[in-house]
């Protein structure tokens, strides 16, 4: 009988004992459950998404990004790396900084943009929704401020050294060519002129061989600059080639006679005289507007012996709009007459 109750104490004890240690076991397990359910995962079998993708996400962030006043006016710019954590329900936490050069407020409205994002769908593992941390970077950049390459005393002074250096080649001045080469070439850091290439043809050789030549003679520019950095930039210029009315009408034989009646006006210099490249006899006259600062307006209504000739009549037609008068407090309607007369 004695044996009996000790062995059956042995078994309730032991029973005790393992009760206890299934409990302690299945708290255990719980905290670790719940642990796991709490954790932040770096990769999860499913991934986060931003709503329709992230070509999306960054519309949303650059959409919404305000850039700060003053950053701009400092030329701040920098790559904020942020991170953040996607909640078991999409809403987004702890939202912060992990890289940056260090500008306050840029690193502030990068985490303020990040913090307003709506809902992501958030991310699993093993079927079930967790916390997943994300890095996203936010790019805060400013349109540079570029400031083109400039002939030294701007573009009168560009056109008085065209002028003076000019050398007309003999042979396009014998043939009477003319035209206009259009000219690229690059502005280095320094102001140095380099690589000067005919972009648009005169269709002469002579003349685009001096076109490059006046502009590998010409003086230093005021190189561009980037963000106020001296910078190498590529320019253009067009230079024309035309010779004097009056060199073009003595080798062919022509003598322009020009005479303008309008009243309470006076010509100021001379009357322009146009360039005929034929033997032309007989008269031509426009009617013309002359404006209250002197200048030509309009050229109207012609009339004469020549006007069945429309190459010769935009010659005039031209010639006509660059005279020059006296100013007046109204404008004024006159005439200019065209005599031509061939050897």
């Amino acid at each position: 009988m004695k044996k009996t109750v000790r062995i059956l104490v042995g078994f309730l004890a032991f029973g005790c004992m393992s009760v206890h240690a299934q409990t302690a076991d299945t708290a255990q397990n719980m905290q670790a459950r719940v642990a796991a359910q709490d954790s932040v995962f770096e990769v999860a079998e499913r991934m986060p998404e931003f709503p329709n993708g992230q070509a999306r996400l960054f519309k949303y962030i650059y959409s919404n990004l305000q850039y700060p006043p003053m950053e701009v006016a400092r030329r701040h710019q920098d790559r904020v790396i942020c991170q953040f954590v996607v909640e078991k329900d999409g809403s987004i936490s702890d939202v912060h900084v992990v890289k940056s050069k260090g500008f306050a407020d840029l690193d502030k409205e990068a985490v303020r943009v990040l913090s307003s994002m709506p809902h992501w769908h958030p991310g699993e593992q093993n079927g079930q929704p967790v916390r997943v941390k994300m890095t996203v970077p936010v790019q805060f950049k400013l349109e540079p401020i570029v400031v083109q390459p400039a002939y030294p005393g701007g573009a009168d002074a560009q056109l008085a050294y065209i002028q003076t250096n000019m050398k007309y080649p003999k042979d396009a001045k014998k043939a009477l060519q003319e035209g206009s080469a259009v000219c690229q070439f690059k502005v280095e850091a320094d102001g140095s002129i380099t690589e000067p290439v005919v972009f648009v043809s005169t269709g002469v050789e002579s003349l685009d061989n001096e076109a490059i030549r006046l502009i590998q003679s010409m003086p230093k520019w005021t190189p561009g600059t980037l963000d106020e950095q001296p910078t190498a930039m590529s320019a253009a210029m067009i230079i024309s080639f035309a010779l004097p009315a009056e060199y073009i009408n003595k080798q062919t034989g022509v003598k322009v006679e020009v005479a303008a009646e309008v009243e309470g006006r006076t010509v100021a210099g001379k009357l322009p005289v146009p360039a005929c490249r034929e033997k032309v006899n007989g008269v031509v006259t426009y009617k013309v507007l002359i404006g209250t600062d002197g200048k030509v307006v309009s050229v109207r209504s012609g009339e004469g012996d020549l006007m069945d000739n429309p190459q010769l009549q935009e010659l005039v037609r031209k010639a006509a709009m660059k005279a020059q008068f006296n100013a007046a407090e109204q404008e004024s309607v006159g005439t200019i007459t065209f005599t031509f007369f061939s050897k």
